[in-house]
């Protein structure tokens, strides 16, 4: 079992796998969904996160559900939001 701060690193790993060239990829700490067996975070450059700026948003990077119990993590789909998807693992 891992906690919320090992979930969050995990996922910010993940993001950094899909965006290697960049260093400013942050978590968006008012969408993290947290849950007794997962949380979901939505990771972007820190432009977007800040200050909105919707013309520095990466669209590469889905949100990220990272498995409290085994610490997988896994790319939920875009076409809903997060929470569309969520059932399947609670």
């Amino acid at each position: 079992m891992i906690d919320r701060q090992e979930a969050q690193r995990r996922a910010e790993a993940h993001a950094a796998e899909l965006e290697p060239e960049r260093d400013d990829l942050r978590v968006a700490e008012e969408n993290t969904i947290e849950e007794d067996r997962f949380c979901v975070f939505i990771v972007n450059c820190q432009a977007f996160i800040e200050d909105g700026d919707v013309m520095a948003q990466l669209l590469s990077i889905p949100p990220l559900l990272v498995n409290k119990h085994d610490g997988s993590v896994h790319e939920l789909p875009t076409q809903y939001p997060p929470e569309h998807y969520l059932d399947r693992y609670r």
